[in-house]
């Protein structure tokens, strides 16, 4: 019972782990603004990061992310290693990107062999996103 209830355990750890990091296991639970987009998504996280703000001074920031926008606020050394891209973030507001829409296309690299197509906007609470990853494509 041991040696099978250990790595059961341990999956399970890592599973959570992977899936939702930042969150309250109420946050992970919940239903979520994007959770009615895809009835059985292959792989779903949640992720979260308090921030000490008010939403509607967060909410510029979150509508310019982006590659070629204001970036993903990652750390660029991950970006250039992991990712082999170049794709420095914004250290400011880029009044150009301020104006987000259901049916834009956020691209996640170059070429938009990966991009996010925005499917829900509520404003000062949730951008959704729907990814897409095709290999060798110009544009989408």
């Amino acid at each position: 019972m041991v040696r099978i209830s250990c790595p059961w355990i341990a999956w399970s750890v890592i599973r959570r782990l992977s899936r939702g990091s930042g969150v309250t296991d109420a946050e992970f639970d919940r239903s979520l603004p994007g959770n009615d987009v895809m009835r059985h998504p292959m792989i779903e996280w949640t992720r979260a990061t308090t921030i000490n703000a008010l939403p509607e001074e967060v909410w510029p920031w979150l509508v310019q992310m982006g590659f070629g926008r204001g970036g993903w606020y990652t750390n660029e050394r991950i970006d250039r290693i992991v990712w082999r891209i170049e794709n420095k973030s914004s250290n400011v507001i880029l009044p150009e990107w301020q104006h987000l829409q259901v049916g834009d296309i956020v691209p996640d690299g170059l070429g938009f062999a990966a991009y996010f197509r925005v499917v829900a906007i509520r404003k000062h609470e949730a951008i959704v996103y729907h990814s897409i990853r095709i290999p060798i494509v110009a544009n989408p």
